[in-house]
């Protein structure tokens, strides 16, 4: 199991409690509720942490949970 950076974000971001196991980059976004609402916070997260607002029609389509940590860490 490869571990991801942004453990806690990504939890935050997916609604999941704290206490969920630990995420692996290798999950399908399609085992979790990935849909408007939490691109959206995805969106918020980034313009919190890293005073940068995204277009939302500028998102990438993500396809697992790897590729929103390396989205997210793109922008450290």
């Amino acid at each position: 199991m490869t571990q991801i950076i942004n453990q806690n974000a990504l939890k935050e971001i997916l609604g999941l409690d704290d206490d969920y196991a630990p995420l692996d980059r290798s999950l399908d976004l399609n085992e979790f509720v990935w849909d408007s609402m939490a691109m959206v916070v995805l969106q918020t997260y980034i313009d919190t942490e890293f005073n940068i607002t995204i277009d939302p029609d500028n998102l990438p389509d993500f396809t697992s949970i790897g590729s929103i940590d390396d989205f997210i860490e793109s922008f450290k």
